[in-house]
């Protein structure tokens, strides 16, 4: 029967005290990182929000008057009311993009620096805070597109008005607005809720246009 050799514990090749100071000295790199990394990613947000904002504007005043104009009331309220959705969530999603870019100004004082464990702690929990604004304004961002979308959907395949309100202004400058009930045999017959049916020739019709409403 041979010999036993005893068991030994063999030294790790690097000390475990070295190895603990590494993994802190890591971990502090890392949360003096965080806070710096969540507010560029922030900035970015901002940027594109205020782009979003600014196409939002555009739309409203140059195209949605036009494209709208031949819609159902209630079809144009619906896009109005997008825009307006879309453009309020820009502005508060960029309110928490800057809030996650810059930080909100807090009161501090010794005993919380301490709790909150140093520059370190406080680097940590601001980035946490900014991190949470971040995602609130990605959130708003994702809405406000999705309500853009929803009001360019809506002039491009909405509902049209289905009146059939004409105002046909002849050569002599009689102008006659109602429903148009008749066009037969070169003369139209428009019936107006204030004049009654009137009868117009087509060769006296200089200029015969459809309208919304005669109350205008």
């Amino acid at each position: 029967m041979g010999t036993v050799t005893p068991a030994r514990f063999e030294p790790p090749l690097v000390p475990v005290t070295a190895v603990a100071e590494e993994f802190e000295r890591q971990w502090l790199s890392l949360a003096d990182k965080q806070l710096e990394s969540v507010r560029k990613m922030a900035e970015n947000w901002r940027t594109g929000l205020a782009a979003l904002l600014g196409l939002v504007s555009i739309f409203s005043v140059v195209k949605a008057p036009t494209a709208t104009a031949d819609m159902d009331t209630w079809a144009i309220w619906t896009t109005g009311g997008l825009l307006f959705t879309s453009a309020l969530l820009a502005v508060l999603g960029a309110d928490q993009a800057m809030r996650a870019a810059y930080g909100v100004p807090q009161r501090m004082v010794r005993a919380k620096f301490f709790q909150i464990g140093g520059t370190q702690g406080i680097n940590l929990a601001q980035a946490e805070d900014a991190r949470s604004a971040l995602r609130v304004a990605r959130i708003m961002t994702y809405v406000a597109l999705a309500a853009l979308a929803g009001s360019v959907a809506m002039t491009w395949w909405g509902p049209g008005s289905d009146s059939d309100q004409v105002r046909a202004t002849t050569s002599q400058g009689l102008v006659v607005c109602g429903t148009l009930v008749e066009s037969a045999d070169g003369v139209i017959q428009v019936d107006s809720k204030t004049a009654g049916p009137q009868r117009v020739k087509l060769t006296q019709v200089v200029k015969l246009e459809a309208v919304s409403t005669c109350d205008e």
